[in-house]
């Protein structure tokens, strides 16, 4: 069993299974059910042109069924010419997907023959392509030819593969026909009157659904009001999932749902969807170290949103308070819960916590990793407005402990060199030994909300090590190392991205505007073009 909660294991692991896969088509793997590296190692796989063709959860591993994407490739291409290259299919072998289109259909008006269909399907191997796309087909077959038709979507994906779907909702078009008055008040008898009222329906659907200008189905709404299957967004969706699909959800604009177009995009099970199943996940903490307990807390944030299904149960020893009322976890304790538990992460220290690159979120967010009560709220607010700094404008935190106020002048150029666009002056100063904030009244979680609201930081010691945890720009004294620096200087700076703030004389707004970024986005390196130019 290939152990991948450990780098080493894993990496070594794919490369004997890329190995192997030269001399062999089929590969049998089992992994431990380390569910926060499964992404990881289905990535590596993916790196390493390995395809996952079978997936199956035991109570303690997972066995894994694997192929290359050059076997897959060959394997294709090789039934589709033996089954004469049907001329509805069309294979990518770059990306492993194929395209079914309508459009190319065969047989009367058009309309595709669903048992010449389904023997291409069936000629096509196994879970051995990773998307399949579908357009304007679905109408043409009736609900158990569909069902036929997705099963074999299904059998033909491989795990993690996706299923692409756009059809028209049928529904809403024989609503938009009967809303018709001249429909609804004249019976149609004639050849001409049919051609006439069709001239006017057909003018209205181009003007509002320009997509949708076939004849031979306008003729067909309006004799018969009705196809073989008619599909709503909610009828093919609880289709695709009883065939077996996942994270079945709509993809079309508003525009196009609204006027009658569906696009639908399903999931087959792969490692990472297996992670991200419903689960009670139990976070065992063991480090008591005030730096651990807000990367930790940073570290439940990336839980929730990548794993938004997880149950977290989260038990420690000390500093629980610290956790109390956050929002992302369904249980906080001392003792074990009762229930038993799908998953244990146990977290020794800060160390071991994987890399996350952004900030704990602002007080102002709504939904902050520590949660503050309306105490700490009030008690933030008047820190800030008693040292004269309003809570939306920028400041420079420079820790008294550390930096003397004829010391400020060195410090503000290193600072200045991360906001080219501001003077200075445009931002207040705070200078405030944060070691003693205990003796004021300001807890940690007080200084912490403090430090990750400010747009720089400078000092030493734990307080920088904390600025430094939440991602703050800041520099450390003790070892003259400036964090997070933006490059400014010379003009082969690659920014991460250009701005256009599109003002004209108007200097407040623009202020508000780079403060913004500057709050919300501290690590971005970004260049303001002036528009004039």
């Amino acid at each position: 069993m290939i152990d991948i909660s450990i780098e080493e294991n894993m990496g070594k692991s794919v490369k004997e299974i890329k190995e192997r896969l030269t001399h062999e088509n089929i590969v049998n793997e089992e992994i431990n059910t380390d569910y926060l590296r499964f992404g990881s190692f289905e990535e590596k796989l993916v790196e390493n042109n390995i395809l996952i063709t079978k997936l199956e959860q035991c109570p303690k591993s997972v066995m894994l069924t694997l192929t290359s994407m050059d076997i897959a490739v060959s394997a294709v291409n090789e039934a589709m010419l033996a089954a004469g290259g049907p001329p509805v299919l069309k294979f990518d072998p770059e990306t492993l997907s194929l395209d079914i289109n309508g459009k190319r259909s065969g047989g009367p008006h058009g309309r595709l023959d669903f048992l010449y269909f389904k023997t291409c399907l069936l000629s096509l191997p196994f879970n051995l392509l990773k998307k399949i796309t579908v357009k304007n087909i679905i109408e043409e077959f009736d609900y158990n030819e569909n069902e036929s038709i997705f099963k074999e979507f299904y059998r033909l994906i491989a795990c993690g593969g996706r299923l692409y779907i756009e059809c028209k909702d049928i529904p809403f078009y024989v609503n938009f026909y009967n809303r018709s008055d001249k429909i609804r008040s004249k019976s149609i008898d004639t050849a001409g009157e049919i051609a006439e009222y069709k001239k006017i329906i057909k003018k209205s659907a181009d003007e509002q659904y320009n997509f949708f200008s076939s004849e031979n189905i306008l003729d067909y709404f309006l004799k018969n009001n009705k196809l073989n299957s008619t599909y709503s967004s909610e009828l093919l969706r609880a289709y695709l999932e009883y065939c077996g699909f996942i994270n079945v959800f709509l993809k079309a604009a508003i525009g196009e749902y609204t006027a009658g177009k569906i696009k639908i995009n399903a999931l087959k099970l792969g490692l990472k969807e297996l992670a991200s199943m419903p689960k009670r996940v139990l976070l065992k903490m063991n480090s008591d170290k005030f730096e651990d307990l807000f990367s930790f807390s940073v570290f439940i944030r990336h839980l929730h949103n990548a794993f938004n299904k997880w149950d977290l149960l989260f038990v420690i020893d000390k500093n629980r308070d610290f956790f109390k009322n956050n929002i992302y976890l369904k249980y906080l304790s001392n003792v074990m819960p009762e229930e038993s538990v799908d998953y244990i992460v146990d977290i020794e220290d800060a160390d071991s916590l994987p890399k996350i690159d952004y900030r704990l979120k602002h007080i102002d967010s709504g939904k902050p990793d520590v949660f503050f009560d309306n105490d700490n709220i009030t008690a933030i607010y008047e820190f800030l407005e008693n040292h004269g700094i309003k809570t939306n404008e920028p400041f420079l935190i420079l820790d008294g402990e550390y930096i003397m106020a004829e010391e400020q002048g060195p410090i503000l150029n290193i600072a200045a060199k991360d906001f080219p666009y501001f003077n200075l002056n445009d931002f207040k100063i705070l200078s405030f030994n944060f070691k003693g904030g205990n003796d004021s009244g300001l807890s940690l979680k007080i200084i912490a909300e403090i430090i990750n609201m400010s747009s720089f930081y400078a000092g030493g010691g734990f307080m920088f090590k904390l600025a430094d945890g939440l991602c703050v720009p800041s520099y450390d004294l003790m070892s003259d190392k400036v964090n997070y620096a933006r490059s400014n200087d010379g003009e082969n700076v690659s920014y991460d991205v250009s701005i256009i703030i599109p003002v004209f004389n108007n200097i407040e707004y623009t202020k508000n505007c780079l403060t913004s970024i500057f709050k919300n986005h501290p690590l971005v390196n970004f260049e303001i073009i002036d528009s004039r130019k």
